[in-house]
C-alpha cells in the first residue's frame, strides 16, 4: 500500500440542446488546500441530444497518505468543465486513498486485517421519527468515536448523504446496505428472491446505492439487502454490484455461496471460535449481541472469540439507538408545557405492533449513555494491559490498533486501595507497533499494605491532544490489574517437622 492509482471516469452531457467539444481539467489538494497533482486533461465531445459523453483519465500517485477510521484523511478532488469558451460547470469531491481486499480468506484494510467492531443503526430520532437531524447524526458519530466503535452498518437501507460523509470525515467504516428485504413473505420458495418479476427491484436498489455512493471512502462493503431469501435475484444483484464496483466485497447473509464474505446472525460463542478455524473465506458477524434491555452479558466473550483468527472479521451489534417517540399527554406539568414520555408499539393505539420489540439499542432514544454503552467501550478497546501481578513491575500491553502506535496516546498508571486512589503518574508515551505485543517496565509505589485491603493497579491510556471528536486527556482505554504487595512482616523460619 504504498503506490495507489488515482482513476476518474467523468460523464458529461450538453444540456443547452447544441453540441460542444468540452475539455474536464481535475486538480488534487490535500487536506490543507495544497495542490498536490494534477491530472490530464479529459476530451468529451457532447452530442446536441443529450446523449453522455464519458472519457476516463488516471493519475500514478507515489505514497499518498491512506485512509483509514484511526486516520480519516482525505483529499479534495476539483473538475472544472470548460467549452465554448468558458468554464461551464465546476464539481468537486472528497477522496480516500486505501485498499479493502480479500486474501488467505482475509478481510484486510490497507493490508491489515482489522477488527470491524460495528452496530447496526436505523435512522431514529425521539422528535422526528426517522427524520434523523444532522445534529443527531453528528451525536452518533461522535459517541461511535469515544466509546470504540468503529464500524456502522447502515440496516437495511442507504442513509441520509450527510451520514457518509460523516464517516468519511470522522473516520468510520461503513457496510452500505440496500433496501432489499421481503422479511415477511418468509426465506424459503416464498421469498420474492425467487421471483423473475422482482429482479429488477433487487438489481435496481443495489444498482443505485452504488452510484450515489461508491466515492466515499468510508464504504468497505456493500450489502445487498437483509433478511429476503437465497434466489436467482441475488445472483443478479451482486453481478451487477460486481461489474460497477470492483474494489469493494459483497455482503449478504441469507446467500453465502454467492457472497464475497461468509455471515451470520446471532450465533453463540462456542459457534464463532469453530468457524474462526475455516480460514477458506473471511466471516462477517452482521448481526449480533442484541441489545435489548439490560443484554450483552457475554460481550467480552464474543471478543475473545474473534481474535482467536484472522479470518473472523468482525461484527455488528444489533442495534444502536431505542426506537421510541415522544407522545404528548394531556396533563401540564409546572412549567406549562404538556407532560410527554417516550412512547413506542401499542402507545399510539396501533395493532399489530412490535411492542418493546424496538427498544434493543446500546443507547437510549435520546442519545443518552447506558452502562450497555460502557461496556462497549470496555471491550472494544484497542490497547490491552495484561499482568499477573503488576507489584512485580511489569506488564504487557497489547496494541490491536492496525496502523497507530500506542505513543500516539499517552499512557498514564495509578494505585489504589479499597477504590482509593493512593499514588498515580504519566508513563508518557509508551512505544508499541500495531498489532504487536510489548512487555513494558511500570512504576512500583513503595506501600505498606494494609492488612485485608484490596489494591488494583490501573494503565490508562488519553488523547494528548483535542481532536475533532473528543477533548485532549479522553481516555479510550484502561485495564485493571490485580497488585500483592510484598508482605512488609519479616516473616520467621518454621522449624523443621519431627519425624
Amino acid at each position: 500500500c504504498k503506490n495507489a492509482v488515482l482513476g476518474l471516469q467523468l460523464k458529461g452531457r450538453a444540456l443547452e440542446g447544441k453540441a460542444m467539444a468540452a475539455t474536464v481539467k481535475s486538480q488534487l489538494f490535500d487536506a490543507d488546500n495544497k495542490l498536490v497533482a494534477t491530472l490530464p486533461e479529459a476530451k468529451l465531445a457532447l452530442a446536441a441530444e443529450g446523449a453522455d459523453a464519458v472519457a476516463k483519465v488516471e493519475l500514478p500517485t507515489s505514497a499518498p497518505r491512506l485512509w483509514s477510521a484511526e486516520d480519516p484523511y482525505l483529499y479534495t478532488l476539483v473538475m472544472t468543465l470548460a467549452g465554448d469558451g468558458g468554464s461551464r460547470d465546476v464539481r468537486s469531491c472528497k477522496v480516500g486513498f486505501r485498499q479493502v481486499e480479500i486474501r488467505d480468506g482475509k478481510l484486510l484494510f490497507n493490508g491489515k486485517a482489522i477488527k470491524f467492531k460495528g452496530v447496526n443503526r436505523h435512522e431514529a430520532g425521539p422528535e422526528n421519527g426517522r427524520t434523523v437531524k444532522r445534529e443527531e447524526m453528528l451525536k452518533d458519530i461522535l459517541l461511535f468515536k469515544r466509546y470504540n466503535i468503529n464500524t456502522v452498518r447502515t440496516s437495511h437501507y442507504p442513509n441520509h448523504y450527510y451520514w457518509y460523509q460523516l464517516c468519511d470525515r470522522y473516520g468510520i467504516y461503513v457496510v452500505a446496505e440496500a433496501n432489499v428485504e421481503s422479511h415477511g413473505m418468509g426465506y424459503e420458495k416464498e421469498s420474492l428472491s425467487h421471483v423473475a418479476s422482482w429482479e429488477k427491484a433487487h438489481v435496481e436498489r443495489n444498482v443505485n446505492q452504488v452510484e450515489n455512493y461508491k466515492n466515499h471512502a468510508s464504504i468497505f462493503m456493500w450489502s445487498m439487502g437483509n433478511e429476503a431469501g437465497p434466489g436467482k435475484n441475488f445472483k443478479a444483484a451482486i453481478d451487477a454490484v460486481h461489474a460497477l464496483d470492483s474494489t469493494r466485497p459483497v455482503h449478504y447473509e441469507r446467500a453465502n455461496e454467492i457472497a464475497d464474505v461468509d455471515s451470520h446472525m446471532y450465533p453463540t460463542v462456542d459457534w464463532l471460535y469453530e468457524r474462526g478455524k475455516n480460514t477458506k473465506k473471511p466471516f462477517f458477524l452482521c448481526e449480533y449481541a442484541h441489545a435489548m434491555g439490560n443484554a450483552m452479558g457475554n460481550f467480552k466473550e464474543y471478543w475473545e472469540a474473534y481474535y482467536s483468527s484472522d479470518s473472523l472479521a468482525g461484527g455488528c451489534i444489533w442495534d444502536w439507538i431505542d426506537q421510541a417517540v415522544w407522545k404528548d399527554t394531556d396533563r401540564v406539568g409546572p412549567d406549562g408545557k404538556r407532560v410527554r414520555y417516550l412512547a413506542y408499539g401499542g402507545d399510539f393505539d396501533d395493532k399489530p405492533n412490535d411492542g418493546n420489540f424496538v427498544c434493543n439499542g446500546v443507547i437510549g432514544p435520546t442519545r443518552d449513555v447506558t452502562p450497555k454503552l460502557i461496556e462497549v467501550k470496555r471491550v472494544h478497546q484497542n490497547l490491552v494491559v495484561s499482568a499477573d501481578n503488576a507489584a512485580d513491575g511489569r506488564v504487557e500491553i497489547w496494541n490491536r490498533f492496525a496502523f497507530t502506535d500506542a505513543n500516539a496516546f499517552e499512557a498514564r498508571w495509578s494505585l489504589a486501595c479499597d477504590g482509593k486512589v493512593v499514588e498515580e503518574g504519566s508513563l508518557g508515551s509508551v512505544e508499541v507497533a500495531p498489532l504487536s505485543r510489548k512487555t513494558v517496565t511500570v512504576p512500583v509505589p513503595d506501600v505498606k499494605p494494609v492488612p485485608g485491603a484490596e489494591y488494583f493497579y490501573r494503565v490508562s491510556f488519553h488523547l494528548k491532544d483535542k481532536t475533532m471528536w473528543a477533548d485532549k486527556g479522553h481516555e479510550i482505554a484502561t485495564s485493571q490489574l490485580a497488585f500483592k504487595p510484598a508482605s512488609a512482616v519479616a516473616k520467621s523460619p518454621v522449624p523443621a517437622v519431627a519425624k
